[in-house]
């Protein structure tokens, strides 16, 4: 049988007295929730929403580094292109940067 305690001049038995301790316990952890979750979606930093965010932002980070990483590869191609091949240097050098050779002229045309 469980022992009786005395308490505020009433008369329970130890069981009662953990149940009654539990249920505070519960109440109280209960009321912590909700005011910490309140707290957070008054402040607009719902876990859910923030969790969302995040894992969008962490989606385009990716897209972004396979784009770059096809970039790089693209990139260092060409500079191995560029440095094994004198011709294709050269090629590079008139399309993209207008250069030109010693014996080589512009002529303007006026209309």
């Amino acid at each position: 049988m469980a022992s009786m305690v005395w308490v505020g001049g009433l008369h329970i038995s130890s069981l009662q007295c953990y149940n009654k301790a539990m249920e505070f316990y519960l109440r109280s952890l209960i009321i912590f929730g909700i005011v910490i979750l309140t707290n957070g979606i008054m402040r607009g930093r719902s876990t859910m929403t923030r969790t969302y965010q995040l894992e969008r932002s962490a989606e385009l980070l990716r897209e972004q580094i396979n784009q770059l990483t096809t970039e790089n590869k693209k990139l260092s191609a060409e500079i191995t292109k560029i440095k094994n091949s004198k011709s294709y240097a050269r090629k590079v050098l008139r399309d993209r940067y207008h250069f030109l050779d010693n014996n080589e002229n512009i002529v303007f045309f006026a209309e």
